[in-house]
């Protein structure tokens, strides 16, 4: 019993103890730190380089690196080479939005490699995000052969050229080498490899006439700064062929004796791709009698050789005989002695056969019933022989024949065409002819024409209207067939309805708009006598949109002057004006203006730039919002003195007035001292004037013997120095004439 009791007893405490182990643990849990998630997706991310693309950047190009991680956590980023050395870090602490942009600006003596990268350690949760791997290049290249293919012994030139990515301005001086290998390595060069300095430059070397072809040409070229830290390798290729040429433009055709052979000679590399000119290769040309098999002397030629382009155009002159014959044009071209490459064209001569065109003119372009047509026919011809010539009339489209002359030997035509016969519509008259030099030669041409019973003159005095205004409409009638017909007029407005229909007579009638009147009122007059008709339509509309009257202040300007214009809008007819205006003002090719205003009337400012031009510019003042334009011209800089404006008024026109009144005074001055007007001495003043005395009655008094007379107005004696009778006289006194007999 006692031993039963001590082992429940050990039980009890061995469960007390199991108890407080746990809820020592339990506790224990609930102080260790949580697991954090850290780095989000995607932990870290780098930008593209803004001058290359993509993870490569040039030195002290600033790099965009993102980093997503839990607010709060601590972050070191480190850029470095997977070496570790260079390297370089920052430490940053995440904000709230999980997401922190760190700019790094990246050495400009760390080296050119493609080892770099960049990662991020989350020191709070012992975790990392990357790395992101980038490259640091500092020089890009251009590398090229002066052409794509060529010949062996022919010159190659290599190109280069290092530049700053970042600017494309040239790399300093640095150290390169250049080698060039075909495609079983052996060395295309006179030298292990060609040593190089500057950024920019360029080294020929020549092709082996020994050269195994077609083969490729491979250019491989290095370039480092004196540092060594930036670098250059690249590559570029040619190609090597064997010498082409052919031969094109010798006509298919036959040829005349006398004519010009043009050929053009091109050269090229063959048996590799792509289509290559071959420059400057001697060509010999040769031209063989296929009948005799000889070679024709002076048709070839030596010493020829193509252009920078592979080209030549060769031309030679045939000789008047033989007149028929057959030839082979050959052209031979030779490389560098050691390669040929040869092309042929065969050409045939023949006699020139007769030339023989014709063509046709009519004297009118459409005719009346009843009218006569005078065709003529035109031959250019090399024979002598005489032509003969005939004449078919036919209807189109019905294709029926109207008239014929058969071999007549008049080159011109006529035919009177019924008086009742008008073209059909649509449809026309053909007139043609054919012409046989007696030769076995024939040839045809025609002309069209139309055909109408008369034509119908109408006219309206007015294309425009206002309401109420009167429309009148003028009518006459030219026609061979018709010469009594009756009229009949009909007018329709815009809608359609027939506002005035009937007989008409006198050759006009007048219609009176209404006040509320229609757009527009078309006039149809229809001529019609014995079953035949003709008739006109004119239409008249309604007056509507603008007009822009413009007036300058001045007629002439010089550069830095402003011109002001006066302008003056007005609406016609069913128009309104709007309720702004915007006026575009433009002097063309020296300056331009926009200007809103709400008046329909006002001036318009425009400064003349200090450089423009001088002489007559066109002045063009628009209205956007109605769509009206108006011109002026305007002088710009000094002009003729004579011409010039004061107050508006040209300086000629007051001149030319000023010059009239000094020369109407100086003839009425004359005409004064004369006599011709003189009235009586003005009396004293304060004094009455005293009335001349009579004339004495009876013949002339001479007081003062045979060679003097009295004044018959006043009395005065009058002295003649000469005897010739009869005489007219002037009184030295009151200036009045007589006639001594």
């Amino acid at each position: 019993m006692a031993l039963q009791t001590l082992r429940s007893r050990n039980l009890v405490r061995l469960l007390a103890v199991t108890l407080a182990l746990a809820i020592v643990a339990t506790v224990g849990l609930v102080a260790l730190p949580t697991g954090r998630a850290a780095f989000t997706p995607p932990g870290i991310a780098l930008a593209n380089s803004k001058y290359w693309g993509g993870h490569t950047f040039v030195p002290g190009e600033l790099m965009t690196i993102t980093v997503y991680a839990d607010a709060g956590d601590s972050i070191t980023i480190t850029i470095q080479d997977v070496s570790g050395t260079p390297t370089a870090s920052t430490a940053v602490i995440m904000g709230s939005s999980g997401t922190r942009v760190v700019n790094w600006t990246l050495s400009t003596v760390w080296p050119d490699a493609t080892t770099y990268q960049v990662s991020a350690h989350d020191t709070t949760s012992a975790t990392d995000a990357g790395p992101i791997a980038f490259s640091i290049r500092q020089y890009n290249y251009g590398l090229y052969a002066d052409r794509r293919a060529y010949l062996p012994g022919d010159t190659v030139t290599i190109n280069w050229l290092v530049v700053y990515e970042q600017n494309y301005t040239l790399a300093p001086a640095g150290a390169g080498a250049l080698q060039v290998h075909d495609s079983t390595g052996a060395n295309l060069l006179a030298t292990p490899q060609v040593n190089i300095t500057p950024s920019q430059g360029s080294t020929p070397f020549t092709i082996s006439t020994s050269q195994a072809v077609p083969e490729t040409g491979t250019v491989e070229f290095w370039f480092n700064d004196t540092a060594g830290t930036r670098f250059v390798h690249a590559f570029t290729t040619f190609r090597i062929g064997t010498l082409g040429i052919t031969v094109t433009g010798v006509s298919p055709f036959p040829y005349h004796p006398g004519d010009v052979v043009t050929a053009t000679i091109q050269t090229r590399v063959t048996g590799v791709p792509g289509t290559n000119v071959e420059p400057n290769v001697p060509v010999v040309i040769n031209v063989t009698d296929l009948g005799t098999g000889n070679l024709v002397p002076g048709y070839g030629a030596t010493g020829l050789t193509t252009d920078g382009a592979g080209l030549l155009t060769y031309s030679f002159v045939l000789a008047p005989s033989p007149t028929t014959a057959d030839y082979e044009l050959s052209a031979t071209g030779t490389a560098h002695g050691v390669q040929t490459a040869n092309a042929v064209a065969g050409f045939t001569v023949q006699p020139a056969a007769s030339v023989l065109t014709v063509s046709v003119s009519l004297d009118k372009i459409e005719y009346l019933s009843g009218d006569t047509i005078h065709a003529a026919a035109h031959v250019v011809t090399t024979e002598t022989l005489p032509m003969t010539y005939s004449w078919v009339v036919t209807e189109s489209p019905s294709g029926r024949i109207l008239a014929t002359q058969f071999g007549g030997t008049a080159s011109a035509f006529d035919y009177v065409i019924p008086s009742d016969y008008q073209t059909p519509a649509p449809g026309f008259l053909t007139i043609t002819v054919q012409v046989n030099d007696g030769n076995g030669t024939i040839r045809s041409a025609s002309d069209t024409t139309n055909v109408a019973l008369g034509f119908l003159n109408l006219n309206l005095n007015k294309a425009q209207f206002n309401p109420g205004d009167a429309i009148t409409a003028t009518y006459s009638l030219s026609s061979n067939v018709m010469t009594s017909p009756t009229y009949l007029l009909r007018i329709v407005d815009s809608t359609g309805t027939r506002v005035q229909s009937g007989p008409t007579s006198g050759g006009s009638t007048t219609y009176t708009t209404p006040t509320a009147a229609a757009q527009s009122y078309t006039f149809t007059v229809i001529a019609s006598q014995g079953g035949m008709s003709v008739q006109a339509s004119a239409t008249a509309t309604q007056a509507s949109g603008y007009i822009l009257s413009l007036s300058l202040d001045r007629s002439n300007y010089v550069p830095g002057d402003t011109i002001a214009i006066s302008y003056t809008m007005t609406a016609r007819g069913t128009s309104s004006l709007p309720s702004q205006y915007e006026f575009n003002v433009v002097l063309f090719g020296t300056a331009s203006q926009v200007v809103t205003t709400t008046s329909p009337t006002g001036t318009l400012s425009l400064i003349l730039p200090t450089n423009a031009p001088t002489g007559n510019v066109i002045l063009q003042v628009s209205e956007l919002n109605t769509m009206t334009t108006e011109v002026v011209v305007v002088h710009v800089g000094a002009i003729n003195p004579l011409v010039a404006d004061i107050g508006g008024v040209p300086l000629f026109d007051i001149l030319i007035t000023l010059l009239f009144v000094v020369l109407l005074l100086a003839v009425i001055l004359l005409w004064r001292r004369a006599g011709l007007g003189k009235g009586a001495a003005p009396a004293a003043a304060g004094k009455p004037t005293a009335p001349p005395p009579p004339p004495p009655s009876g013949p002339s008094q001479q007081t003062a013997g045979p060679m003097s007379v009295a004044c018959k107005h006043c009395g005065a004696t009058i002295e003649i120095t000469t005897s010739k009778r009869p005489i007219e006289v002037m009184c030295p006194s009151c200036g009045e004439t007589q006639v001594v007999q």
